[in-house]
């Protein structure tokens, strides 16, 4: 892929770790080329746990995490996966 080849990048919003990485298969599979876990969207979120289920699991995409805060339309960006070899 070039320098300044244009990505898609996919929302992924679930109510569970388990359904978003179910999701992630199938935006791969339609052509995503990274996807930004929505953690807002998870019913209950408990970090240590989700973060290590889906680190665990989820190897098919680079990702980035985000929650976006319901009370203004500014997020935050939690963690940035390091797979840019990807990207060359």
């Amino acid at each position: 892929m070039g320098k300044n080849a244009t990505l898609i990048c996919v929302p992924i919003m679930g109510e569970s770790m388990v359904k978003m990485i179910a999701d992630i298969q199938k935006a791969k599979l339609n052509g995503a080329d990274l996807v930004e876990i929505r953690l807002d969207s998870l019913k209950t979120f408990n970090p240590s746990q989700d973060l290590n289920t889906f680190m665990q699991q989820h190897h098919s995409l680079p990702f980035l995490f985000t929650y976006r805060f319901h009370f203004a339309c500014s997020y935050a960006f939690l963690f940035i996966n390091s797979c840019h070899d990807n990207f060359n």
